[in-house]
């Protein structure tokens, strides 16, 4: 019994409800697209899943095809969203173009500054910004949520162009920008007396208004305003000193961003706005802008689209704009912007097709015990993601929990607390070759440790990940502190530096260790012994049920190192860590020659899997 109630189906015996499974109304790749309308829209996400987000800030307002308004710049990123999620879509305004001289224009919508007036000359506005929030209002009115990821993505509005003062005396407003909106630039030949060019804004600050030349007989506004927040400055209105001929000094306006450019006086053009992608859940994160700076961090990556990146799209966008919306170009006229549904997140994904097992695993015998197979949660201290977040990790004889990625068969084994994947390679490296050592000496504490092992066991996994996850692919792994070497856990009381296996509970906390060591900020590692351990091994239990199990042979071509010491042994002061010999846990010498390596990545919490049909396995995107 039951039925539909919006998107959710509800299922029922009588009166009582017994599941409610909500259904996604949209199809993989479905588009909702924002033109200009000078007003607020929104957008209410029905489905759970990734979203990619686009955004093209408005060109700044031209005299001619000449002197042209500063193009728009264009932001891209991925994120994750709920059903019930409620977006705000602010599409920024080109101003109106502008050759005639005296005239007062308004800046484009969402922040574009606007003009002085000047008899002899034709200012332009500054285009306004386009950005996407989970907070309604103009971009202007957002600065309190500048560091609480309310504001998803921003794309910057171009400058606002001048007319030029006689054939010597030109200028060229400044483009939209990526992380840093370009700033206008002016020529002068001869007869130059009031010349300045508005600046761009940046990450934490408006564009300022850079004087050039001014002569002792005309005057500036000495109280003008810079690009702020949101906005950008307009041009300098005050009153000229040369009121007989001129009543005002005049300048165009600056564009609008997430810092807005600075408008300028006299004889000069607007600054461009800065654009923004640092809100720590968007993903897959780019801004491109015409002839702008770029910078390969993270939080302000920025590409050129008259630039030599490979990264630039010359074959959609030949000139580096377009007055279409097209991804990876800066933008002429209106902004615009795009949301697309690209479907489920991997971690969502694996919800979807596992029943979560709540209870406590029996960490003292193998996996072995009746129906300890499956995907389990557990709530971590010091995790990857901070304190009081979940992990889910799969232990036990399960087997859908393999990924194809970059041409290997890798098992999942478990969501991190942040949402990102953590794989480890199916088999040992190159062919379960089987000579690498831990590290070449045992003979101090030091060599307990995986960034301490120099040449060996670090520098094997280095490079054999280097070899193997490259371009496009190594996009899609996570870096950073997502692997632990903290001696935590030892092989007994002889042991130096934790606490004894019999006497330990794995709890995927990485807790820093008495000789400082815990987290490893890498993009490829090794297992713990957390990890090993829940998946379903146990220190002298053997196991032959879970999935990480491979069979045993002569070539001991299936014990590997896990990242976890094992201890200093003082009497004999030598240096042992946790592997896996085939059946069960050991302690092994970090020299012992008979090991291979089981590599350990973490993919992005963005990445789009599909399942295969016949093995069930899902295809990394």
């Amino acid at each position: 019994e039951g039925g539909f109630t919006g998107n959710t189906l509800v299922l029922s015996q009588g009166t009582a409800i017994t599941e409610q499974i909500k259904l996604c109304s949209y199809t993989i790749g479905q588009e909702f697209t924002f033109d200009y309308t000078g007003s607020e829209q929104t957008f209410n996400a029905e489905c759970d899943g990734m979203y990619k987000l686009e955004t093209w800030g408005a060109q700044g307002g031209s005299y001619n095809s000449t002197y042209r308004g500063g193009y728009g710049g264009y932001s891209v990123g991925n994120i994750e969203l709920s059903n019930g999620n409620k977006l705000y879509i602010n599409v920024g305004g080109h101003p109106t173009d502008n050759a005639t001289n005296h005239a007062y224009i308004t800046g484009g919508y969402n922040g574009g500054g606007a003009t002085g007036t000047r008899s002899d000359l034709a200012h332009n506005a500054g285009g306004g910004a386009t950005h996407i929030a989970l907070d309604s209002g103009l971009l202007s009115t957002l600065s309190a949520h500048a560091t609480d990821n309310k504001i998803l993505i921003v794309a910057g509005g171009g400058g606002g162009a001048t007319s030029p003062a006689g054939s010597s005396r030109t200028s060229k407003a400044g483009e939209a920008g990526g992380y840093i909106g370009t700033s206008a630039t002016t020529t002068c030949g001869s007869g130059c007396d009031c010349e300045s060019i508005g600046t761009g804004g940046s990450q934490t600050t408006g564009g300022t208004r850079t004087i050039i030349t001014f002569a002792s007989y005309n005057t500036y506004d000495n109280n003008f305003a810079s690009g702020l927040f949101g906005l950008g400055s307009s041009g300098d209105n005050s009153l000229s000193a040369r009121s007989s001929t001129y009543d005002k000094v005049g300048g165009s306006g600056g564009g609008g961003g997430y810092y807005g450019g600075s408008g300028n006086s006299c004889v000069g053009a607007g600054g461009g706005g800065s654009s923004y992608i640092a809100n720590t859940n968007l993903t897959n994160k780019t801004m491109y802008c015409y002839g702008c700076s770029e910078s390969n961090a993270e939080s302000t990556y920025t590409i050129s689209t008259t630039g030599s990146s490979s990264l630039r799209d010359t074959v959609n966008c030949p000139s580096g704009y377009s007055s279409n919306p097209v991804s990876k170009c800066a933008k002429a006229g209106n902004g615009y912007a795009k949301i697309t549904y690209l479907g489920n997140s991997f971690k969502q994904q694996i919800l979807e097709d596992n029943n979560i097992v709540t209870t406590a695993p029996t960490l003292t015998t193998t996996s072995a015990v009746a129906n300890e197979n499956g995907l389990y949660s557990m709530t971590t201290s010091n995790g990857f993601g901070g304190s009081g977040d979940t992990t889910y990790f799969f232990r036990g004889d399960v087997t859908n929990n393999v990924v194809e990625f970059a041409d290997k068969i890798w098992r999942i084994v478990r969501i991190n607390e942040d949402g990102t994947i953590r794989l480890m390679l199916d088999n040992g490296i190159n062919n379960e070759q089987t000579n690498y050592l831990f590290n070449n000496n045992a003979n101090s504490k030091n060599y307990i440790y995986y960034s301490n092992s120099g040449n060996y066991i670090k520098k094997t996994v280095n490079d054999w990940y280097n070899s193997n996850i490259t371009g496009v692919n190594a996009s899609k792994v996570a870096t950073g502190n997502y692997f632990c070497e903290a001696a935590n856990v030892l092989w007994d009381n002889d042991y130096s530096y934790g606490v004894p296996y019999e006497s330990y509970t794995p709890n995927m906390s990485c807790v820093t260790d008495t000789n400082g060591k815990g987290y490893v900020n890498a993009s490829v590692g090794l297992l713990t012994y957390d990890e090993l351990v829940l998946a379903g091994a146990y220190p002298n239990k053997g196991n032959t049920t879970f999935y990480l199990y491979k069979g045993i042979n002569q070539n001991n071509d299936t014990w590997w190192w896990t990242m976890s010491p094992a201890g200093f042994h003082v009497s004999w002061s030598y240096a042992f860590a946790w592997s896996y010999d085939g059946t069960n846990m050991q302690k092994h010498g970090v020299p012992d020659p008979n090991m291979t390596a089981r590599p350990v990545i973490n993919l992005k919490s963005d990445v789009i899997v599909t399942k295969d049909s016949n093995t069930g396995h899902y295809i990394v995107q």
